[in-house]
């Protein structure tokens, strides 16, 4: 598949309200599900929202050469869901 052509695949199913990832559907659901566990854990038992999106990150090695460091430049509050979905039919 060409770029371009997945460019366009992904930006139709982005206006599905689908998001793309290149994992095995089986990987995915995995981390997906252990991503839900731990947070709703957290939030049990912390009272806190641990979710959180980040967009973009700031890169940088200081002058003594420890690192590289990065930090997040924006975070979303977010939160998740337990879903169940079929899987699509052709």
């Amino acid at each position: 598949m060409s770029e371009d052509a997945r460019r366009a695949y992904i930006a139709e199913a982005m206006g599905r309200d689908e998001l793309h990832a290149e994992l095995p559907e089986d990987e995915l659901d995995g981390r997906l599900t252990e991503l839900f566990r731990a947070t709703r854990l957290a939030l049990e038992e912390g009272g806190a929202n641990v979710l959180y999106l980040c967009f973009g990150f700031l890169k940088w090695t200081p002058q003594n050469g420890a690192g590289p460091y990065r930090a997040p430049l924006v975070l979303v509050p977010s939160s998740s869901s337990a879903r169940v979905f079929a899987p699509a039919s052709d």
